[in-house]
């Protein structure tokens, strides 16, 4: 989930262009799926393979500052990204799964390394000719000539969209169902959430109330890490065309998070991968067909706590209605000691049951928390 911002206008150098394809007329490439990523081996001027991420909630592909330096990559000039500078590369002759060439890449430096993966590769490589992500055979197949049998397959209401100002790779976006609502989300194999929502959509769906229980959620992207958390919350059911999910987890943004332009929210890998699917460059549509793959994991709190560093200790912000936390007692403002770092603070409270020492206004209590999966 590192660049589905967009490109300001004016801020990229080089185009993403279309792959150039191999003599065969179906060119197949063989992907992974490994912790929460869609993998797909890459070589650059005839040196790796090298583990990249397909990311089609991504406009323009990027690049790790460790493999960056060991390719001798030059930097070409500086890029805006989601408010911030990075610098541009251009690589030459790459291979994406052995089977797809193009002559010249543009890759964005990452500011950090990317989990699972030495780069990531934007949303053009499925959508600048005919594709299909096939989850069951674990194959990405690119068909130059377009793709005329979608037997099994079903279009669902979507696009392929060409984005204001942006020069870059053209998205994916859907319309589906959540709780029998119409959302229009892009379809972002990069995303580690089944659906992320903007806020307004989530307030507008009842999934963002005080009442309902929910997990805090890190919102971790291009920026880093954002300031406030999101909701994860369940839904009742997720239809995305033919194929419907019951009971989804459902991120649901803080207000005042930065948002997705003119779309409502993600759907994200641990849904899309419940799906194959094909894409259809001429009339710009998706089409998608159910797999036998089950969700992707998600990871969630078992507390429902969200912590903040406090002088050593740490400061409760939030604190889940129905969550381990609530029960036992904790609230806002409480300031959990110890003699350990932040980080060893976290662990132990999201770990196996522990008796915590809070501090609030009134004094000092002891508070027993027992973590568990709530939602």
């Amino acid at each position: 989930m590192i660049s589905r911002r967009g490109v300001l206008a004016g801020g990229l150098a080089v185009s993403v262009s279309g792959p150039v394809l191999a003599q065969s007329r179906v060119a197949v490439g063989k992907i992974r799926l490994e912790n929460g990523r869609v993998n797909i081996d890459t070589t650059l001027g005839g040196k790796g393979p090298f583990n990249f991420v397909m990311d089609t909630g991504a406009v323009v592909s990027g690049i790790s500052p460790t493999l960056a330096t060991k390719l001798g990559l030059k930097k070409v000039r500086d890029v805006r990204l989601a408010g911030k500078v990075f610098p541009l590369y251009v690589a030459r002759d790459a291979v994406f799964g052995g089977a797809v060439g193009q002559p010249e890449i543009g890759l964005f430096g990452l500011s950090s390394e990317l989990r699972g993966g030495d780069g990531l590769l934007g949303a053009g490589l499925i959508t600048s000719a005919d594709s299909e992500l096939d989850f069951d055979r674990l194959e990405w197949r690119v068909h130059p000539d377009g793709l005329a049998d979608r037997a099994g397959y079903t279009e669902i209401e979507s696009s392929i969209d060409d984005l204001p100002d942006v020069n870059g790779s053209h998205l994916i976006s859907a319309t589906v169902k959540v709780n029998g609502q119409p959302v229009r989300l892009i379809v972002d194999t990069g995303a580690p959430r089944a659906v992320s929502l903007r806020h307004d959509v989530g307030r507008r769906l009842g999934l963002w109330a005080a009442d309902k229980p929910f997990s805090p959620t890190p919102l971790i992207g291009i920026g880093g890490l954002g300031a406030d958390p999101g909701r994860t919350v369940r839904a009742a059911r997720l239809d995305v065309g033919p194929v419907g999910l019951d009971s989804p987890l459902v991120t649901v943004r803080p207000d005042k998070a930065v948002n997705f332009a003119d779309y409502e929210g993600i759907l994200g890998l641990p849904a899309i991968q419940r799906m194959n699917l094909s894409v259809d460059t001429k009339r710009r549509k998706l089409f998608v067909r159910r797999n036998g793959r089950d969700t992707g994991f998600e990871p969630l709190s078992r507390t429902g706590l969200w912590l903040d560093e406090d002088r050593g200790g740490a400061k409760v912000r939030l604190v889940s209605p129905g969550s381990p936390g609530a029960a036992a007692g904790l609230k806002p403002g409480d300031r959990i000691t110890g003699n350990s770092t932040f980080g060893a603070l976290l662990a132990r409270v999201n770990g196996s049951p522990s008796s915590l020492e809070v501090r609030d206004a009134t004094g000092v209590r002891t508070v027993n928390l027992t973590p568990a999966d709530y939602l």
